[in-house]
C-alpha cells in the first residue's frame, strides 16, 4: 500500500488510490509530502512514523460546535421576534411556516424565519427544553394558555459568546 510521508516530521498518509497523486501536497510543519510504496523503505530515513490520530476529538468538538450554534439560531429566533411567543410560535418561525400567524404578524421577514426548515418539531422542542434547562429561556405563564419564552440575560449573553452548550 502506497502512503505520502513527511521526511521532516514523519507523519504519514496512507493512499488507496493507484499511482502516484499528481500534488503530493504540504505537512502541517511546513514540508513537502514524499510518495513512498511502502513505510518499510521510508524507515531508513526517517527516526519515528506518526500516524495522524484517529481519535473521536476532532468529531466530538464539532458536534459540540454544531449544537451550539442551533441553540445559538433558537435563541436569536426568541431575542429577534418583537414580542413573546409560544414554544409552538416559535417552532413555527423557525421551520418558515406560511400559517396564518406568521402572515398576519409578518415574521416572514425575519432573518431567523426558515432557517431551521429541515429540523423537526420534535427535535426543536428538544432543543428549547434543554435551554430552559440550561437558564437561557424560561417560560412565562399567559393569559391565553400556552406559556411564553422569554430570553434571559445569560441566553441573551450566550447567543454573542463563543461559548459551547
Amino acid at each position: 500500500m502506497p502512503f505520502l510521508l513527511c521526511k521532516n516530521c514523519g507523519f504519514y498518509y496512507e493512499i488507496y488510490s493507484k499511482g502516484e497523486p499528481l500534488e503530493l501536497g504540504t505537512c502541517s510543519c511546513g514540508n513537502q509530502y514524499k510518495y513512498c510504496e511502502s513505510l518499510e523503505e521510508s524507515k531508513n530515513n526517517t527516526e519515528t512514523l506518526k500516524h495522524p490520530s484517529k481519535s473521536n476529538d476532532v468529531i466530538d468538538q464539532l458536534i459540540i460546535a454544531y449544537e451550539s450554534i442551533v441553540a445559538k439560531i433558537v435563541l436569536y429566533g426568541v431575542y429577534e421576534i418583537p414580542f413573546t411567543v409560544t414554544e409552538g410560535n416559535l417552532i413555527k418561525v423557525l421551520r418558515g411556516s406560511k400559517s396564518a400567524f406568521i402572515r398576519k404578524n409578518n415574521l416572514s421577514s425575519l432573518k431567523s424565519y426558515g432557517i431551521l426548515l429541515n429540523f423537526s418539531r420534535k427535535r426543536l422542542k428538544r432543543f428549547t427544553k434543554n435551554l430552559e434547562k440550561e437558564g437561557y429561556i424560561k417560560l412565562k405563564s399567559s393569559d391565553y394558555g400556552n406559556p411564553h419564552l422569554i430570553l434571559t440575560e445569560s441566553g441573551m449573553k450566550f447567543i454573542s459568546s463563543g461559548d459551547s452548550i
